[in-house]
């Protein structure tokens, strides 16, 4: 089991914005360069895959998304083999998704492209033709996988991330390993396994933080206020496309676990740790707790502590610390027994 008490994450260095600047700088020469230095037809490499993980994890991520678009492939394994087999399998039988799916899918893809940074400046006809790739995505992967996914609402907003990151073809494949590595328990036929899995969170609190878990427990809460932020890698909660690809970035490289120690870090994050406990019963503490990831920033500069505990903003770099001390504490091992 792991330790019981509150576990904080280690303090991370104080940058001004001028030495945020230069780091980021000297970090996107670094990966650069790296990437130029590699074998390009080799992603399987694993010294080449934990590097550019490595990169993922550490303060910045990958920077932006010219980089991403070169190391989420390898990152997820995709190597030559399996492009071509990927790409003889683009056209396929739309029929294996069943009607009932396509037709949520067409209507989640009707609203999408409209609330991220990225997508806000276009045009009718640039988002309808976007919103076409996106519903053939989507359609082409479920097809590819008929039987082992299932479409759920969310789904379109992960495979916007791939579209918008690294175009319609590359974006298709790097979204189909995403699902099939790391979020295939969420798209089984039913939320079994879904509520499953949500259900390690209250772990992590009665491990990590007993008042918390006794606060949450006190007013029945269940976790489905962070179902979006883990099935969707918090795509359908944030509009700054930079802030989803930081996030994607961590996510892509970590254990598929991550995503509930990210939640939990969230929820216990000091700022909003205090004011959670302000909350007066379930519903108000529910809508709180839902809603804390509109206060996530990607830059330290832009940080803006605020008198109003519920207004203000929290790093995002200071979060994904906090989670990998949570995962240290408590390791995904113990979790899956959480599981049994």
């Amino acid at each position: 089991a792991g330790k019981r008490g509150r576990v904080k994450a280690k303090a991370g260095p104080n940058f001004t914005e001028d030495k945020d600047s230069k780091y980021l700088q000297e970090k996107r020469n670094t990966i650069e360069s790296f990437l130029k230095s590699v074998n390009n037809n080799d992603n399987s490499s694993s010294c080449k895959v934990q590097a550019l993980k490595e990169f993922s994890i550490s303060r910045g991520g990958l920077i932006d998304n010219n980089i991403r678009r070169q190391a989420w492939p390898i990152i997820l394994g995709l190597d030559s083999d399996l492009v071509a087999r990927m790409s003889s399998g683009m056209n396929v039988d739309f029929s294996k998704v069943p009607v009932k799916d396509q037709k949520v899918i067409q209507n989640d893809v009707n609203r999408s492209l409209t609330s991220f940074s990225v997508t806000q400046s276009y045009n009718q006809e640039q988002r309808m033709e976007m919103r076409e790739k996106l519903s053939m995505i989507l359609l082409r992967i479920l097809s590819r996988n008929h039987g082992s996914m299932h479409y759920y609402q969310g789904f379109h907003d992960v495979c916007s991330v791939h579209l918008l990151t690294c175009g319609s073809e590359l974006g298709e494949m790097t979204a189909e390993i995403h699902s099939q590595v790391l979020l295939l328990k969420y798209l089984e036929e039913d939320m079994t396994s879904t509520t499953s899995l949500l259900n390690i969170l209250p772990m992590i609190f009665q491990n990590c933080d007993q008042k918390v878990y006794k606060f949450l427990k006190k007013y029945k809460v269940q976790p489905f206020y962070c179902v979006s932020w883990v099935i969707t890698g918090l795509a359908h909660d944030l509009e700054d496309f930079e802030l989803i690809g930081r996030i994607y970035d961590v996510f892509l490289s970590s254990h598929e676990f991550f995503p509930l120690y990210f939640a939990a870090a969230l929820v216990m994050h000091g700022p909003a740790r205090s004011q959670l406990f302000k909350n007066k019963d379930m519903a108000e503490t529910h809508h709180y707790l839902q809603n804390l990831p509109k206060n996530l920033v990607l830059s330290k500069t832009k940080l803006k502590q605020k008198k109003n505990a519920a207004q203000q903003q929290y790093y995002i770099e200071d979060i994904v610390e906090s989670a990998r001390s949570l995962m240290e504490s408590i390791s995904p091992d113990t979790l899956s027994s959480y599981l049994k």
